[in-house]
C-alpha cells in the first residue's frame, strides 16, 4: 500500500520560455510546495510547447506535468493538452 502524501503549499511557478524556429514556444516552470511548518515537501515541473491559434487570440500544445518528492522521486506524472485565451485589455471607468 502506497502510503498517502499530501501538498498543503504550493508556490507561485517560475520558468522560463522560448520560441523556437518553427515558431512555436517552449516553456519549463516549477513550484514548490512546503509544510504548515515552512519545511521543503516537492515540486512540479511542467514541460510544454505553445501553438498559435491564428485568428482565436489564444495558444494550444502539448504539456508534460512530474510531481516530486522532497527527495527528488517522481510521484505523479500527468500529460495532456492545454489551450489558452488571451484576457481582453478592459477600459478603467472613471467613478462618478
Amino acid at each position: 500500500m502506497a502510503a498517502e502524501y499530501t501538498l498543503p503549499f504550493e508556490g507561485s511557478g517560475h520558468g522560463s520560455w522560448t520560441t523556437k524556429s518553427s515558431g512555436e514556444v517552449a516553456y519549463t516552470f516549477i513550484a514548490l510546495f512546503g509544510s504548515e511548518e515552512g519545511k521543503n515537501t516537492g515540486k512540479l515541473k511542467v514541460v510544454g510547447t505553445l501553438q498559435s491559434d491564428s485568428g482565436k487570440d489564444g495558444w494550444s500544445g502539448p504539456f508534460k506535468i512530474d510531481v516530486f518528492d522532497p527527495n527528488g522521486q517522481v510521484i505523479v506524472t500527468d500529460q495532456g493538452t492545454v489551450s489558452l485565451t488571451r484576457i481582453a485589455v478592459e477600459a478603467l471607468q472613471e467613478p462618478g
